[in-house]
């Protein structure tokens, strides 16, 4: 690891800024760097929640295999799979590229909620359910961009009416079995009793949260995701940086009509942003997020040809399309608590400094200040 890098992480986990961190780089296709840092124990296979990364590496790509499979377009419409009052003529495209109208976020979570009462978790996914497909109250304006949590829900709930599979089983048929990554990125169901669990050793801790009481470990921190079971479209998938980057492989594969999986056009549907874009406005494509400027969490050296994604939880990964580099950054910023915001400044340090140190370009050359 670079010594600017260390020194940067360090400084981080001394500070309380994270306690856990795994970073990944690659240039073409081929690992530059891979580096695993922890507080307390020395390890490089413990699985973090992804958070909303399951909006583009599960949702996403799952409606492009469909459309490679010639079973969903994205002007297919809601109504078309689903029994909706509110959502009836709103396209899929509208959902995964954040512009259906459909506002970010509505906590699902029951008020009087006690971890010591059983949960009747089936009324409350029929009540949420509903509300997501008949409310008004949750329509903003239409064609406007606004990064939603519930429009990855609901597309979640379109995918599992029209395969008639649960969408955790539909994702390791259709991705994680035929890329061998079945251990790399998977879901966590909310275990029913508590020997259900899966080991925590094997999880990095995501919170510690008040309303459930518990540290959030091998279950998703997401209270909506959780509370309808852990398997939801826009949260809820767990797994690691080597898993990341062995889906950016196959999509890097499809950008060259390599891949055994997804076909150039849909890659250039879904994944291609426009580059004519403003770019102080955000912008996504069907399901990738693009860097903003000024102040994005990419950092400086990241072309306007980029797409990627941030998870709550500390998640990221940045992909330059033009210059052929990604960088996957995990970490579990929220642990023990949310206030902790300090990922918001060093995220974009750690980018910069590995432009840097890496040379991965010819024009990353300018020194990031580090902490001292």
């Amino acid at each position: 690891m670079p010594k600017a890098l260390k020194q940067l992480l360090k400084a981080a986990t001394e500070s309380g800024g994270l306690s856990v961190a795994e970073i990944l780089v690659a240039k073409s296709g081929r690992l530059r760097l891979h580096e695993f840092t922890e507080v307390q124990t020395n390890t490089n296979e413990r699985f973090f929640d992804l958070a909303s990364l399951t909006k583009p590496l599960v949702t996403a790509l799952l409606y492009m295999r469909l459309f490679d499979q010639k079973k969903l377009h994205p002007e297919h419409k809601v109504g078309d799979w689903l029994e909706t009052t509110t959502l009836k003529t709103t396209t899929l495209e509208s959902l995964l590229n954040h512009t259906s109208g459909l506002k970010a976020f509505v906590d699902f979570f029951p008020k009087n909620f006690s971890p010591k009462k059983a949960i009747n978790r089936t009324k409350i996914t029929h009540e949420v359910f509903h509300r997501l497909l008949n409310d008004k109250k949750l329509i903003t304006k239409f064609g406007k961009t606004l990064y939603s949590d519930l429009g990855y829900m609901v597309l979640g709930l379109v995918l599992e009416a029209f395969t008639e599979t649960r969408l955790d089983k539909l994702w390791q048929r259709e991705i994680a079995k035929p890329l061998d990554l079945t251990d790399e990125l998977f879901f966590c169901p909310v275990p029913r009793k508590k020997t259900d669990k899966p080991p925590m050793k094997n999880f990095v801790p995501s919170e510690i949260c008040q309303r459930r009481e518990q540290i959030m470990q091998g279950e998703v921190m997401d209270e909506n995701s959780w509370i309808l079971g852990g398997i939801t479209g826009h949260a809820g998938l767990f797994g690691t940086a080597k898993g990341i980057h062995k889906i950016l492989q196959e999509l890097r594969a499809a950008s060259l009509g390599k891949s055994k999986l997804f076909s150039k056009k849909s890659f250039d549907l879904f994944c291609q942003p426009n580059t004519k874009r403003q770019l102080a406005t955000r912008s996504f494509t069907l399901g990738f997020d693009t860097p903003t400027q000024p102040g994005s969490q990419s950092g400086k050296y990241f072309s306007k040809n980029t797409i990627g994604h941030l998870g709550y939880s500390g998640t990221s990964f940045w992909w330059d399309l033009d210059q052929d580099v990604w960088i996957i950054l995990l970490t579990n910023r929220c642990y023990p608590s949310r206030q902790n915001k300090a990922l918001s400044t060093l995220r974009p340090q750690i980018h910069d400094v590995v432009w840097e140190k890496l040379s991965l370009n010819k024009h990353a050359k300018a020194k990031t200040q580090l902490p001292k």
